[in-house]
């Protein structure tokens, strides 16, 4: 039990929040058919039985649902399996708890801020994404999923730029890196790069162009980290 709030990234935008006896799962749920990160081998049997590290999740998150974010079906057994998991995400039965643009919520613990943007452009996959502020105690993690840069300002306007952990896409932070002389990032305190594929599954390169513009961004941007490996405590 964690009596501060914990974060631990797992695989591509999945990340466990833990503080006293109450965890939330953000895009942790993911389909392993996707064309990023899949799941190392136990990961949905240990999840469904709710075995450590999720043995105190009582909420999952979603930011959008694209297939290497959210896997319906899996979320649906967590659902039937244990009825006390509190379920958000922009589809079908798990949306009645995101109302409008903005809003706030409570689960546990944590009190969870929404903001709705739009997902980085990928043609006809382009849809709403939602970013979160999530509060426990005196620390509170932003995760942005796959917003697109055009909502970092928004993102900033509504949640701030000091956040213990503020995490971005790795698609986001190249795009941004085009200009990194005017870039919003550079506001924010503690930037975490994620959504990093492992070098196997980097098909699309967006390891290997994060990797070759770090040196380039550490001249702009202060405080970063890229979140390289999987499974690690930020």
């Amino acid at each position: 039990m964690f009596t501060e709030l914990k974060v631990l990234y797992l695989y591509n935008s999945g990340v466990l929040l833990s503080y006293g006896e109450d965890s939330i799962l953000i895009d942790g749920v993911f389909d392993n058919r996707n064309i990023f990160d899949k799941m190392p081998p136990g990961y949905r049997e240990t999840l469904l039985r709710k075995d450590i590290p999720f043995e105190h999740v009582n909420g999952l998150l979603f930011t959008h649902c694209h297939d290497d974010h959210y896997d319906g079906e899996t979320v649906e057994l967590l659902a039937d399996k244990h009825g006390d998991i509190d379920i958000i995400a922009p589809i079908g039965a798990w949306n009645n708890k995101l109302k409008g643009e903005c809003g706030e919520l409570t689960i546990g613990m944590f009190k969870v801020e929404y903001l709705k943007t739009r997902h980085i452009f990928v043609g006809p996959l382009t849809c709403d994404n939602y970013v979160y502020k999530i509060t426990a105690g005196d620390r509170s993690v932003i995760i942005t999923g796959d917003t697109d840069p055009e909502s970092l300002g928004k993102i900033i306007d509504a949640f701030g730029y000091d956040a213990d952990v503020f995490l971005i896409n790795a698609a986001t932070f190249l795009y941004e890196m085009k200009r990194p002389e005017d870039t919003l990032l550079k506001q924010v305190k503690n930037l975490h790069i994620y959504h990093l594929p492992n070098e196997e599954n980097d098909d699309y390169g967006y390891r290997r162009a994060t990797v070759s513009i770090i040196s380039k961004a550490e001249k702009y941007l202060s405080n970063t980290k890229y979140l390289l490996d999987n499974v690690r405590y930020i």
